[in-house]
Parts: C-alpha cells; structure tokens; sequence
C-alpha cells in the first residue's frame, strides 16, 4: 500500500504534454485525458507539419499522438493508457 502512495504521490505531479492532430484529440486524448481529470498540454498539429515533423524526428516516433510526461517521451496512445492501468497517472 506505501508503494501505491507513493506512486500517487509521484502521478499527481506529472506534466502531461500531447502533439497530435485534431481527430486525435478528439477522440483519444481529450476525451480520454478530460474523462479522467487530466490537464494536459495540448498541441494540435494539423496546421504546422514542419513542426510535427521536427517533434516525430526529435523523439523517434512516426505517429502522433506524442505523448511527454514532465518532458519525457514516453511513447503514444497505447502507452499513456498503459500508464493509466498501472496507476501512473493522477488528476492534478
């Protein structure tokens, strides 16, 4: 149990950070993320590919969403879901 207070501890101090076009916000990340109280930094590509095309250079990632955790890449949807599962993630 200390374990998992600590981990909540640790979760509700995360900033969360996405890039990724508008139909992933709309149906992954917002309604994921907002449905559960997350604040999140919200980056909406569609109108920028030089950008997008930087951040999937600057990290390794050839899709979007692109997911950052307190300035850490830590991968796309299937990942901060996983995150979630274990418990990683808080509301702020």
């Amino acid at each position: 149990r200390k374990q998992q207070e600590e981990d909540d501890d640790d979760a509700e101090e995360m900033d969360v950070a996405a890039f990724h076009c508008q139909q992933a916000a709309e149906k992954m990340l917002k309604g994921y993320l907002v449905s559960r109280g997350i604040e999140f930094e919200n980056h909406v590509m569609d109108t920028e590919p030089e950008e997008l095309a930087r951040v999937k250079s600057q990290y390794g990632h050839g899709t979007v969403p692109i997911i950052l955790l307190d300035g850490e890449f830590i991968g796309g949807n299937d990942a901060l879901k996983a995150l979630d599962a274990q418990g990683k993630l808080a509301a702020s």
